[in-house]
């Protein structure tokens, strides 16, 4: 920040300000977090930039304000994110602006506009593919079904994230999330005990990425992966480019090392183009990811 400060350079500046205010979020130091990337919002507005920097900058205060348990700052700040998202047209900055406040809305005792709020912000996390999105806004509705009683429903929720979580390998919201995720945890153990609480947790594990998704929108999932006419196609499998590529290789029979090899992708990577795959087509077996790239050939 020196080095940008002595060349004059603004925007490198307020990116130097926006990092070190979340590494001080990350760190608890929610305060200096907060005057930090107070600072860098200021010198945005003041130098009219108008681009994502400024949306994350008020999803990260949004945060602080959230472990800090100032909820209607929380609510104000992520608030601001979300609709200078939809002023931009921008979907992935804004859907985390919606998550975050519906964090806060649920600790506040809103229930109701939380779940709304959540929900909405997973629609667009499941739409962009963003797993590290969908995995936190399973955590958050569990949260709310622990709310309203659901235990059974949350404990498969949490146990449907935990498995994302393999993939995603981080916490976007910081260490301090943790402790949220525990009171989810804790309220379902306690009003299930701890046998059927582990059941249903590992029956989320199991559970397809796209029925997890499905359960925490509240909507039905399809009772047969294959499409009502009869042609074999994956009801809404709407795979990416990428996601098609890695389909064809598992059918040609390829692992997942040798699909990354082929790819030029880290195995990681590899591993978690998969298990999208195997999600969002309600597949639990690469063999059915084959009959299903079969069946698209022949269609």
């Amino acid at each position: 920040m020196i080095q940008a400060r002595a060349e004059g350079d603004e925007v490198g500046v307020v990116q130097a300000l926006a990092a070190q205010g979340v590494a001080a979020l990350f760190a608890g130091d929610f305060d200096l977090s907060l005057q930090l990337l107070g600072s860098a919002d200021r010198m945005c507005r003041d130098n009219g930039d108008d681009d994502m920097l400024i949306l994350l900058i008020d999803v990260f205060r949004g945060v602080a304000c959230l472990f800090r348990n100032d909820f209607p700052a929380a609510i104000a700040h992520a608030d601001r994110a979300t609709r200078n998202g939809e002023e931009r047209g921008e979907l992935w900055g804004r859907s985390y602006g919606m998550l975050v406040c519906g964090l806060a809305l649920w600790l506040a005792g809103d229930l109701e506009e939380s779940m709304r709020r959540l929900r909405s912000s997973l629609r667009i996390k499941r739409d962009l593919d963003d797993g590290l999105g969908m995995t936190l806004g399973l955590e958050a509705i569990a949260g709310c079904l622990c709310s309203r009683g659901e235990f059974v429903r949350a404990a498969r929720l949490l146990g449907a994230a935990d498995r994302m979580r393999e993939y995603t390998q981080t916490s976007w919201l910081g260490p301090h999330h943790a402790l949220l995720r525990e009171t989810h945890i804790d309220m379902a153990v306690k009003a299930l005990g701890q046998e059927r609480y582990r059941t249903a947790f590992e029956e989320g594990e199991r559970l397809p990425l796209a029925h997890a998704v499905q359960d925490a929108l509240d909507v039905s999932p399809p009772t047969d992966a294959a499409s009502a006419d009869g042609s074999g196609k994956a009801v809404g499998s709407s795979l990416t480019e990428r996601e098609l590529q890695v389909a064809a290789l598992v059918a040609e029979g390829l692992s997942n090392r040798e699909i990354a090899e082929r790819l030029t992708i880290a195995k990681r990577t590899a591993d978690s183009h998969v298990e999208h795959i195997l999600g969002k087509l309600g597949y639990s077996s690469r063999a059915q990811i084959a009959v299903w790239i079969s069946t698209q050939k022949d269609g």
